[in-house]
C-alpha cells in the first residue's frame, strides 16, 4: 500500500502542478495588458509555450508529490509545503528573469501562484488517501 500511496501522490502532484502552471502562464499571456509583459508575437505562441510550461510543472509536481507520498503528510503539512515550494519557485524565477521590473498585474499573478501552490499541496496530500479508500471499496464489493 505504501508504493501505491507514493505513486498516487507523485502522479497527482504532477497533474495538479502541470494544470496550475498552464493556467498561470495562459493568464500571464492573455490577461495581462500589452506592454506589461509578453509582447504580441509571444502571445501568438502561447499555446505551444503552455505545453512546455505544463511539462515543466509536471516534472516539478511529480517530485513534490513523491516527497509528500514518502512523508505521508497530512493536509496541513501538504498545504504548508506547497506554499513554501510555490514561494521558492517564484523567488527562483524572479532571480532568473526580469520579473522584478514588471507591473502590478504580475504581482497579483505571483501572489495567486503562491496561494494556488498551497491548494495543490493540499490536493496532492489528500489524493492517495481518497484513491486507497476507493480501491478498498471496489475490492470489497
Amino acid at each position: 500500500m505504501k508504493a501505491f500511496r507514493i505513486t498516487a501522490a507523485a502522479l497527482s502532484g504532477g497533474l495538479f502542478t502541470a494544470l496550475q502552471f498552464a493556467v498561470h502562464f495562459l493568464l500571464l499571456a492573455y490577461v495581462v495588458p500589452p506592454g506589461n509583459g509578453l509582447q504580441r508575437p509571444a502571445v501568438d505562441w502561447a499555446i505551444m509555450f503552455t505545453l512546455f510550461i505544463s511539462l515543466h510543472g509536471f516534472m516539478l509536481g511529480f517530485a513534490f508529490g513523491f516527497l509528500l507520498g514518502v512523508l505521508n503528510s497530512g493536509p496541513i503539512l501538504g498545504t504548508l509545503l506547497g506554499t513554501v515550494a510555490g514561494s521558492l519557485y517564484i523567488l527562483w524565477s524572479m532571480s532568473a528573469t526580469e520579473l522584478l521590473t514588471l507591473g502590478p498585474a504580475h504581482a497579483l499573478l505571483l501572489i495567486s501562484f503562491v496561494s494556488a501552490s498551497g491548494v495543490m499541496g493540499l490536493l496532492t496530500s489528500q489524493t492517495p488517501a481518497r484513491f486507497s479508500r476507493w480501491l478498498e471499496e471496489y475490492q470489497g464489493s
